[in-house]
C-alpha cells in the first residue's frame, strides 16, 4: 500500500494510505490537479497523472472536485482550507481556530492579512477610546498629568488578548 503525501493549502501534508487518500478526495479536499508524491515518483504530480486509480473521479459529480468545507479535517486532523478565504477571514481565523496552532507557516496572504487588521483595529480602537476618555474628563488638552484610563485598559486587553496569535505569526513570516 502507498504511502501518499499531498500539497494543499500551500503546506505539505500526509502520509495517507489510499483508502484515506480516496476519502479526501470523495469529501472534496482534494481534485484531480492536486500535487501528490509516493515513493518512486520523481517530482510531485497532478493525481490524475500519479498513477493512483480513484473511483470517485469517475462517480464524483461534476463541478464538486476541489470545494472543499474550509472547515474540512483531512486523516491527519490537520485542517485544510481552500485559497478563497478574504483577507477578513484570515485575520479572524488567526483569533478563533488558529489561536494557538503552533505547527506550519502563515502563507504570505494570511501573514499580510493578520498584520493589516491587527493594526487598523490597534488604531480603530485608539481613536474609540480616547474619544471616550476625552469625553469622561480623563484627557483634556489644558491639564498635565492626566491619564487617558479607558484607552490604557481596552488596549490592553486588546493587546494581551491578541498576543499569542501575533507571536505566532510575526516569528515565522513567509518566505
Amino acid at each position: 500500500m502507498a504511502h501518499w503525501h499531498i500539497h494543499v493549502d500551500g503546506e505539505t501534508r500526509g502520509p495517507f494510505d489510499d483508502r484515506q487518500l480516496q476519502s479526501l478526495i470523495e469529501n472534496g479536499t482534494i481534485n484531480a490537479r492536486t500535487p501528490v508524491w509516493t515513493d518512486g515518483m520523481a517530482n510531485w504530480e497532478p493525481l490524475e497523472n500519479s498513477g493512483f486509480t480513484a473511483a470517485s473521479f469517475a462517480s464524483a459529480a461534476p463541478g464538486t472536485m476541489g470545494t472543499a468545507d474550509p472547515n474540512a479535517i483531512d486523516g491527519n486532523q490537520n485542517a485544510v482550507e481552500p485559497d478563497e478565504r478574504s483577507m477578513w477571514g484570515f485575520f479572524t481565523r488567526a483569533l478563533t481556530s488558529r489561536y494557538a496552532q503552533f505547527s506550519g507557516r502563515a502563507r504570505r496572504k494570511e501573514y499580510w492579512s493578520y498584520t493589516l487588521f491587527y493594526y487598523l483595529t490597534a488604531i480603530v480602537l485608539a481613536v474609540i477610546t480616547l474619544s471616550i476618555d476625552y469625553a469622561l474628563g480623563s484627557i483634556s488638552p489644558n491639564a498635565a498629568g492626566t491619564v487617558p484610563r479607558v484607552t490604557a485598559v481596552v488596549l490592553g486587553l486588546a493587546f494581551l488578548a491578541t498576543l499569542i496569535p501575533t507571536i505566532l505569526y510575526w516569528r515565522a513570516p513567509p518566505a
